[in-house]
């Protein structure tokens, strides 16, 4: 899937997200007693501080709507985290990083999934509109995490 993934030579986030649905498939049934595994607050930082900048790029926000919309995700993961990370540029997002994120993401237990979840939707809620590429990314963090697609409500 990968080689088919990069044969135009990117991948972007629709097929990331598809990569790593199936991914997430393939490994619960290799290992379907696969155990959570509690991270540290410094261990979380970055990954989260990677995903919720990513659906603010996602959505194309710039200056005060694109803070806005990070403060919103990290006020729902504010207990995951000793210190609040500031948004990344645009260009420090790699989606390679992004990936291994979401494969973190999934070793977490429930609580934790929940929380990073729930800053996800209120990171891209903020602008009170969800595009497709934003939908695809949280249905990829979603599914990477076995937790059900929620309803994204404007």
């Amino acid at each position: 899937m990968q080689k088919i993934a990069n044969a135009d030579g990117v991948i972007n986030l629709e097929e990331l997200a598809l990569l790593r649905i199936i991914r997430n498939f393939a490994e619960n049934r290799m290992n379907p007693s696969r155990r959570s595994q509690a991270r540290s607050p410094k261990e979380l930082e970055a990954p989260i501080q990677l995903t919720l900048s990513a659906l603010v790029h996602c959505a194309q926000l710039e200056g005060d709507a694109a803070q806005k919309a990070f403060d919103a995700g990290l006020q729902k993961c504010g207990q995951l985290l000793l210190q609040r990370p500031s948004l990344l540029p645009e260009d420090a997002i790699d989606l390679d990083a992004l990936d291994q994120a979401l494969g973190l993401f999934a070793q977490l237990p429930g609580p934790h999934k929940k929380h990073i979840l729930e800053a996800t939707i209120h990171t891209v809620l903020a602008d009170n509109k969800v595009d497709d590429d934003e939908r695809s990314l949280i249905r990829a963090i979603a599914a990477s995490m076995d937790l059900p697609m929620p309803p994204l409500k404007v």
